[in-house]
């Protein structure tokens, strides 16, 4: 009867064990978007960021014609002047940035000199109407980085530049390399290398090139349609307050888009003439100040696989099937004289031959069981099919058990709770190991409690 007290005291600790991993078992998992920590970042390539900014930098300027965007970083004007077609300062498309535009349709399309100042209509925009604008957008491809598919949090390098040129290019200032940071929390910062030149509206003489600084140019609040491609930046403008005193006080009138640029940006535009572009100033464009969203896209990046070599010498023998070859002493027949069904005959007859030469097997010695234990059932099929093979791990210290002990006193009771295994399994695929092996633990301590229950005392 010890033995069959072991079993029971196996399959007890096992169900004790059992108990405890599903005790452990959120603790231990790796999460999920629905509250856990996340999957761990992806390498991300070919990443697109979309930004129109704000729709002041579209929008109509009391001279000058318009605001717009260029890509690359325009070039030195000389002074604070309108830009004409022929100075060379306006670019649609550099590298791997271009700047875009809808049309009547809706569609976004490449911008052009003659188009920059027109609406998706095709008209003039015009500075008397807040709510008219060009839409352009830049757009800047060939990010790299990583990204938490589940979070959204990560880091996006793009290399490139863009140009913000407002009053017709009165004053402009050009931004680079940007930087795309998200945390955990959905909040993070785009970040770039600010350059430009000094303006003044005392006259076109004050310009000078201002040194190069890296600064926010803006603060994300939070991110939303996220997928495995991409997902939007939501930009904190709103509510944000300034806190220099420059900034208009935040009223019934103006609380729907009172806000500013994070206050580093602002600062540097305080140095081209531009800050009261960036914050709510008590202006008739205030409405159009507010910050765009961002729109980033990605694609995971491929990962690099080495194959090592196959060394043949370790390599099983193959055993090839070859014609002997052709005789040389008789008279060599002609092409015309083999017709195509004897050449589908004999290419048969080889194709008989070799699969009867490869069926052929080297017959292994006949294994001895021990005289004084019993082999043990195999597995049940219904719960090797049914349960995930990622979820297994679990069942190693029961089927362990199984393995020890003669097949008749566990397998009916394991081949019972397969079908249960099972049924778990499909119902809750990430539990099914836990389940499984609570179900199988049971088993074994209720066909070893059955079959065989504890002796009773004897008496002396």
């Amino acid at each position: 009867m010890t033995r069959f007290r072991a079993i029971a005291g196996a399959g007890a600790a096992t169900l004790l064990a059992g108990i405890a991993w599903l005790g452990m078992a959120p603790a231990l998992g790796s999460g999920d978007s629905n509250g856990g920590t996340g999957a761990a970042p992806v390498a991300v390539e070919n990443a697109q960021l979309r930004w129109g900014i704000s729709n002041e930098v579209g929008a109509g300027s009391y001279f000058g014609g318009c605001n717009f965007l260029s890509a690359g970083k325009a070039g030195n004007a000389g002074g604070s002047v309108v830009w004409g077609a022929s100075a060379g300062l306006y670019s649609a498309a550099e590298g791997n940035v271009s700047i875009e535009k809808p049309d009547e349709s809706g569609a976004l399309v490449p911008a052009t000199w003659d188009t920059k100042c027109l609406d998706a209509r095709g008209q003039a925009v015009n500075v008397s109407n807040v709510d008219s604008h060009s839409g352009n957008q830049v757009v800047i491809v060939g990010g790299t980085g990583a990204v938490d598919s589940a979070t959204g949090a990560g880091t996006i390098q793009w290399t490139g530049s863009f140009t913000v040129a407002m009053y017709g290019g009165m004053t402009y200032w050009s931004a680079s390399n940007p930087r795309l940071t998200i945390d955990p929390d959905g909040s993070g910062t785009l970040v770039a290398e600010l350059s430009g030149y000094s303006a003044s509206q005392s006259g076109a003489a004050a310009w000078s090139a201002l040194p190069a600084t890296t600064a926010t140019l803006a603060k994300i609040s939070t991110v939303s349609g996220l997928t495995d491609t991409g997902f939007i930046a939501r930009t904190s403008y709103l509510g944000t307050d300034l806190g220099t005193g420059v900034q208009a006080a935040k009223t019934a009138q103006n609380a729907a888009y009172w806000g500013s640029f994070p206050a580093d940006m602002v600062a540097f535009q305080e140095l081209t003439g531009q800050a009261a572009y960036w914050y709510t100033s008590g202006g008739g464009h205030d409405a159009a100040k507010v910050a765009l969203d961002i729109s980033v896209n990605y694609e995971p990046a491929e990962a690099t696989t080495t194959v090592p070599p196959v060394d043949d010498s370790t390599a099983a023998p193959v055993n090839i099937v070859k014609s002997p070859p052709a005789s040389t002493s008789g008279t060599k027949k002609s092409s015309a004289g083999t017709t195509k069904s004897s050449k589908k005959k004999a290419a048969a007859r080889s194709a008989a031959k070799a699969a009867s030469s490869s069926s052929q097997t080297v017959s292994a010695p006949p294994v001895t069981k021990p005289p004084t234990q019993r082999a043990a059932a195999p597995v049940t099929t219904a719960l090797a099919d049914s349960v995930r093979t990622d979820s297994l791990a679990p069942l190693v210290p029961a089927l362990a058990v199984a393995t020890v002990f003669p097949a008749d006193l566990y397998q009916p009771a394991l081949t019972a709770s397969a079908t249960t295994a099972a049924a778990v399994s499909a119902a809750e695929p990430a539990d099914a190991g836990r389940a499984a092996w609570l179900v199988i633990a049971a088993a074994l301590c209720a066909a070893a409690l059955v079959v065989a229950p504890l002796p009773t005392r004897s008496r002396r």
